[in-house]
């Protein structure tokens, strides 16, 4: 006994008896495990003490009073603890749900935030670029219309085809024949045939360099050859076809004879000017302009264009517009123009009445000793 009371302080009090060890107990039935707890000095040996006057069954004589512990459990969970838990389950779903439901919400508002910003971006883009091309469009429209106002001068003081044909080399000139039309429109031409052509030689004067680059003849006007300095793109124009019905089959009931589709019509670069130098030759100078106005919308620094455009405006009375794109007909890089532009510039400064300018540019060319040197000569004696 005493080596079981040591044994029991050294590792702590054993667990409680249950009510079957002590039904055994009772009865005298002992093992070394009861022994041991019964020994321990505490709440075993003095339950154990209460139940030995206790006659019957342990379970038996508990159950009063299992019932009466279950009866007060139940009732203290259901009064109080018990409207507890069901408010707190009842407010931790409704939060979870309010948490679930705002989450979706804010997901499906962003969601539909972003698609609103992107559309609306979207279309922005679209209105702004549909703006572009509108103000472009009118712009384009307005300089167009702006030479409708136009008047010739006279035929006597126009350049004419004849004052441009010089040392235009016979295997370069257009052999190929345009088809007079009595509606005065223009008809198609066949493709450029040539392409390795002379290279016309480089012009030094003033101690600068003016290249010159591969020349080519439409309807016997020269033209710088661009095939062979640039990627080429074809020149495009809007077009409108109507869709609606005819004037002559239309009746009081029908309002559709108005409405056309405006489309997009390509046309090759050299083929577009060699019809512009077609109208160029025919004396139909505002036609002609507008085409070369479309070319410097495709290529703002093509010297064909702005050669041709100066004479147009030259001999539709625009002489500031004519010097403008004289000044514009050549460069360093491509010097083909210059001797032809600075003389039919130096006469549009006399149209103007500016003499000094005029005088000034006739004594550079007359000293460069070029084509024009003694007509700029001549030019000089009748201006002084």
């Amino acid at each position: 006994m005493i080596y079981l009371n040591l044994l029991n302080k050294i590792f702590g009090p054993k667990k409680p008896l249950t009510r079957e060890e002590i039904d055994e107990l009772k009865q005298g039935h002992s093992s070394h495990d009861l022994e041991s707890k019964l020994n321990d000095d505490g709440f075993n040996q003095e339950s154990m003490e209460g139940w030995e006057d206790v006659q019957g069954d342990v379970n038996l004589n508990m159950s009063s009073i299992d019932e009466k512990m279950k009866n007060s459990f139940n009732t203290n969970i259901s009064s109080g603890e018990k409207n507890s838990i069901y408010l707190f389950i009842g407010v931790f779903c409704a939060a979870m749900l309010t948490l679930i439901i705002y989450t979706y919400q804010g997901n499906t508002l962003t969601l539909n935030k972003t698609e609103v910003s992107e559309n609306t971006a979207l279309l922005n883009d679209t209105k702004v670029e549909n703006s572009k091309q509108q103000i472009e469009k009118e712009r384009i429209s307005k300089k167009l219309a702006e030479v409708d106002k136009y008047s010739a001068i006279d035929k006597k003081q126009q350049i004419t085809k004849e004052q441009l044909k010089r040392n235009a080399p016979d295997q370069n000139v257009a052999t190929e024949k345009t088809n007079k039309s009595t509606s005065e429109d223009i008809k198609t031409v066949s493709s450029l045939e040539p392409k390795d052509l002379t290279e016309v030689p480089t012009s030094e004067r003033n101690n600068l360099s003016y290249r010159m680059v591969s020349e080519v003849y439409l309807n016997e006007f020269k033209a710088v050859d661009y095939r062979t300095i640039r990627e080429d793109k074809p020149i495009e124009l809007l077009q409108e076809l109507p869709t609606g019905t005819p004037a002559n089959q239309s009746n009081n009931d029908n309002t559709n004879n108005g409405e056309s589709d405006v489309v997009t019509k390509k046309i090759d670069y050299v083929e577009y000017l060699k019809e512009s130098q077609w109208l160029f030759s025919k004396n139909k100078f505002k036609r002609a302009l507008k085409r070369y106005i479309v070319i410097l919308e495709h290529y703002p620094n093509d010297v064909n264009a702005h050669f041709y455009s100066g004479l147009c405006y030259h001999n539709l009375g625009q002489y500031e517009k004519a010097i403008s794109h004289f000044d514009n007909s050549y460069s360093l890089s491509i010097g083909n123009f210059r001797e032809e532009a600075r003389w039919f510039k130096a006469k549009a400064f006399i149209k103007l009445d500016n003499i000094s300018e005029s005088r000034s540019l006739l004594n550079s060319i007359k000293n460069e000793k070029g084509f024009y040197s003694e007509e700029a000569a001549k030019l000089l004696l009748s201006l002084n």
